[in-house]
């Protein structure tokens, strides 16, 4: 008996401090992460559909063909990271 109330007592402290976050990792239906034309231009770079923060809550942002800024760049997609307040996105970036 004292073993169940010190697991109840246990989940019911844990289940007090979660924390629940809801983030979508897929990209809604409708938003491809490839390109879906060809190469509209020579040496264009496909950057893939990422997520924006607007409206207090983070919204899907198509993909879309650039320039590269200088010859030689790279460019980092986007991605999750997880925090101690929960899962931020990281936007892409190029690298020189």
């Amino acid at each position: 008996m004292k073993k169940l109330f010190f697991i109840l007592l246990l989940f019911v402290a844990v289940s007090s401090q979660a924390q629940h976050i809801r983030f979508q990792l897929n990209f809604p239906v409708g938003i491809s992460s490839r390109p879906q034309v060809r190469v509209p231009f020579a040496n264009a770079i496909w950057v893939g559909p990422e997520w924006i923060w607007a409206n207090k809550g983070y919204q899907p942002r198509s993909g879309y063909w650039a320039k590269s800024p200088r010859r030689g760049a790279k460019w980092m997609p986007g991605y999750w990271k997880r925090t101690p307040r929960g899962h931020i996105w990281i936007e892409g970036r190029w690298f020189f």
